[in-house]
């Protein structure tokens, strides 16, 4: 049983480590509006699509607040929802006004939902 263990753990990183074609990299198909896909020592892009485009930027604010959160000293601290922190427009994680929860549990069910209650959750509770 361990032989196979080992036997299958050497073909996987061995074949995570195979170079990805161009051909490859081509035929991907992703259902958002626009993506790009960098290789991060080089900064080499591997795929993009309408990389070009001015688009909103909602949920690279809802990613960088959770970052914060969870880079924060603070991000087991128990935080009150206020009705403040839950009036606002768009997606939700269903917070409601009273309940009490960690900063990081927070971050986490915004991210899952991405819940713009969440975010603001977050940002008032850090700010």
């Amino acid at each position: 049983m361990r032989k196979i263990l080992c036997v299958l753990l050497a073909v996987v990183f061995v074949w995570g480590s195979l170079p990805v074609s161009a051909e490859t990299a081509e035929s991907v198909s992703v259902s958002a509006y626009a993506a790009v896909l960098c290789e991060p020592v080089s900064g080499t892009v591997l795929f993009e699509k309408n990389s070009r485009e001015v688009l909103p930027v909602a949920s690279t604010t809802k990613i960088m607040t959770a970052m914060l959160a969870f880079e924060s000293e603070h991000r087991g601290d128990p935080v009150t929802i206020t009705p403040e922190m839950i009036s606002v427009e768009g997606s939700s994680m269903g917070l409601r006004a009273g309940e009490v929860l960690a900063l990081g549990d927070i971050a986490r069910g915004m991210m899952m939902a991405s819940g713009n209650d969440g975010a603001n959750a977050i940002a008032l509770y850090l700010s």
